[in-house]
């Protein structure tokens, strides 16, 4: 097994060949826009740190740009000279390109608000660990401040501190202020004429994305259905305050043919070392047919029963599994022939043996157990190591490397290593990617959760496995509509 698995790495892409894969699973076919309204804002920024709030005024750092925003029917682009941003709601996709660079990066608008969510909850826990000393920092993860860098309330969610308080007064001439707190956090002018009405979501969409707006304010300006001539944001966090003014230049009507991914962008190199791994396991799904080959349900039956016919018992499990696993593909009757065989080898019962994680002590015995499985002669053993990788996620080993008594680090196997090591054997187990992304999304990386379960659904399109995550986006929408 380990000549194989050696064979396999040394034939692996680079992470960017990976990236250009996953690009043309969504975007083989790159749409053309259509009729599109064009909306120039120029925009100045002011920064400033109070380290108390009884000082005098800070010093501030000020900035000024011209933002370009391009409204479709499902398409939203913020263009601010630097970097051009595309929020994708066809295919629930971000793109970020890098004009001076020619490259582009995607996630899934998924993984953007499940780390909004997961940061949320995080300041939340921490304000409260803070209350419930009497130790809370001064302007430090308060609701109102949370909420609105985060853009986003959580149903059903009831943090320490009440609602915050806001109030709306009308401006003389027309438009609104919002204050909270004695501090006048929004400013909001209409502009005379309104931009038609089945393009005003998308404008809706960069109020939720790009501006930091409390949810109760923001509802309160799409509710008006009006593109503003003047909006004035003003948000903290910790020290830290910004002050932002978006001044409205024109405003036209502007059709286009551009493809919505740039032919001549390629997929930028991915960032940090710990993202290369996974991209390498992508890789491997484009070598299909030269290196890498996906087992059919034919050539999965005709291993099994060699496997039996040499007293392998365990293997011939392990390739059903497998199958199973890859193709999402559950048919009652598939262990069925072999099942007299299973019972009587002592391997597939320590196997079975190994199955209890419904406690701590329960999963360390069955690890134990699943490391006591001679594999000696398995072709399958990789199998072994999604389960073991099963096991470390549910015992908290799932990433990173733990440290010894004198904090050095100390080399361990975790879930996720194991994980990645099954998808260089299989690059195409799709049940593999489940298990990494939710890993992934346990540990609050929701970028990398979703490249994967979108990678294990484009291999496996109906999979069983993939159900639970098409339900969470489907929650996603119903209590987020904000953001889809």
């Amino acid at each position: 097994m380990r000549n194989s698995l050696n064979s396999r790495r040394s034939s692996v892409f680079s992470p960017s060949a990976a990236q250009t894969l996953f690009a043309l699973l969504f975007f083989a076919v790159s749409p053309l826009r259509a009729e599109e309204w064009r909306l120039i804002y120029a925009v100045t920024h002011e920064q400033s740190v109070n380290d108390s709030p009884t000082s005098a005024a800070p010093p501030s750092e000020k900035s000024a740009s011209t933002l370009t925003l391009t409204l479709g029917l499902s398409l939203l682009t913020v263009d601010d000279g630097q970097n051009e941003r595309i929020y994708d709601f066809a295919h629930r996709r971000f793109l970020q390109l890098n004009s001076a660079k020619r490259d582009y990066r995607d996630w899934s608008l998924y993984s953007n608000l499940g780390a909004r969510i997961n940061e949320l909850q995080n300041r939340f826990a921490i304000h409260a660990g803070f209350r419930a000393l009497n130790q809370v920092p001064q302007d430090t993860f308060g609701r109102y401040d949370n909420e609105t860098n985060l853009g986003l309330e959580l149903p059903g969610m009831t943090p320490a501190e009440p609602e915050p308080t806001i109030e709306r007064k009308d401006l003389t001439g027309g438009g609104w202020e919002f204050w909270h707190d004695g501090t006048s956090d929004v400013q909001y002018i209409p502009a005379k004429g309104s931009l038609p009405a089945a393009f005003y979501p998308r404008f809706a969409s960069f109020l939720t994305y790009e501006c930091n707006l409390h949810p109760t304010i923001r509802r309160q300006l799409v509710t008006a259905g009006e593109i503003p001539q003047l909006l004035v944001t003003r948000s903290r966090l910790g020290n830290q305050v910004n002050l932002t003014t978006y001044r409205l230049r024109s405003v036209e009507l502007s059709g286009s043919d551009r493809a919505i991914l740039p032919v001549n962008f390629k997929p930028a190199p991915p960032q940090g070392e710990w993202s290369a791994p996974v991209f390498q396991a992508i890789a491997l799904i484009h070598e299909e047919g030269h290196t890498t080959h996906r087992s059919t349900r034919a050539e999965t039956e005709h291993f099994v029963k060699e496997a039996i016919a040499q007293h392998r018992p365990l293997d011939a499990y392990l390739a059903l599994l497998e199958y199973r696993l890859q193709s999402g593909e559950r048919h009652a009757n598939d262990f069925l022939p072999y099942q007299r065989e299973f019972d009587q080898d002592n391997q597939y019962r320590r196997y079975i043996a190994s199955s209890d994680q419904s406690n701590k002590e329960a999963c360390r015995k069955s690890l134990a157990s699943c490391d006591s499985i001679d594999r000696t002669g398995l072709q399958k053993a990789y199998m072994l190591d999604l389960h073991r990788a099963d096991l470390l996620q549910a015992l908290g080993r799932g990433r990173g490397d733990l440290t010894t008594a004198a904090g050095q680090p100390q080399q361990t196997m975790t879930a996720e290593k194991l994980f990645l090591t099954v998808l260089t054997a299989n690059p195409f187990l799709a049940g593999a990617y489940h298990d990494l992304g939710a890993l992934y999304d346990q540990t609050f990386r929701s970028e990398m959760a979703w490249l994967c379960f979108d990678t294990g659904r484009q291999l496996s399109p109906d999979h069983f496995l993939f159900k639970d995550i098409t339900s969470l986006e489907q929650r996603f929408e119903h209590d987020f509509p904000d953001f889809f």
